[in-house]
Formats: C-alpha cells, sequence, structure tokens
C-alpha cells in the first residue's frame, strides 16, 4: 500500500477557551477508514465530528490524519474513476454558543409580543 502525505498550515484568530471540533466529509465509491493522532496519547478512529478540545490546546500543534481506502468491490475498470472522483472536505469549526440572549430580558421587554436580537461575527 502507497501511502501519500500533504499537509496543510491554518491561521485563527479565535479566543483560547473557544472549543474546536473536527469535521471530516468523504465522498468515495470506496471503503475507507480514517484515523486521527491528536498527540503522542491520543489517537482514535474517527467516526463523525468530534471535539478535540480548545483553540489554546491546539495552538502551533498538529493533528496527524490518516485514510486507508479500499476499492475492493469495484470493477477493476473502474478503479481508476473511482479513485480520482474520492474527495475529502476536512474542517476545523469553533462554535459559538450556546448563548442565551433572551436571559435577562423579561415579558415587558416585547413590543407586540416580539424581541429581536442581533450579533455581529467578525472573520479575521
Amino acid at each position: 500500500m502507497k501511502t501519500f502525505k500533504n499537509s496543510k498550515s491554518l491561521k485563527f484568530d479565535l479566543e483560547s477557551d473557544y472549543e474546536l471540533y473536527l469535521e471530516i466529509n468523504i465522498s468515495t465509491a470506496g471503503n475507507v477508514s480514517t484515523s486521527v493522532s491528536l498527540d503522542e496519547n491520543t489517537s482514535f478512529k474517527y467516526n463523525g465530528r468530534v471535539k478535540v478540545g480548545t483553540y489554546e490546546q491546539f495552538k502551533n500543534k498538529i493533528i496527524i490524519i490518516d485514510h486507508i481506502f479500499s476499492f475492493s468491490g469495484i470493477d477493476k475498470d473502474n478503479i481508476e474513476s473511482a479513485m480520482h472522483q474520492t474527495q475529502i472536505t476536512y474542517s476545523l469549526v469553533t462554535v459559538i454558543g450556546p448563548v442565551k440572549p433572551l436571559k435577562n430580558k423579561k415579558p415587558e421587554d416585547l413590543i407586540e409580543d416580539k424581541i429581536g436580537v442581533s450579533r455581529i461575527i467578525k472573520i479575521n
């Protein structure tokens, strides 16, 4: 089995306590198994979106993601096409919230039974 490696550096401007989630979406005709290593002590088989820790924990660190693809159930004439169509999207996501925007509001704050909430999110 050949293994192909590539890497990507990401720059975030996040608060140190923001939680980070890893999400991997794979589109393939084959079967795939994915393993994630966060450090020398933490490795796991990826099986859906997972919280990996806080921004501060991963600042200047490396996450290693290994995929093993099997195209054994595909006709030999179609294997190359199936390989070329394989697509992976990696997302390292932070979630703001849950927030409680109405926690300090009272029914008197309603205007005709309605209240508005606005949030500004700056992306750097």
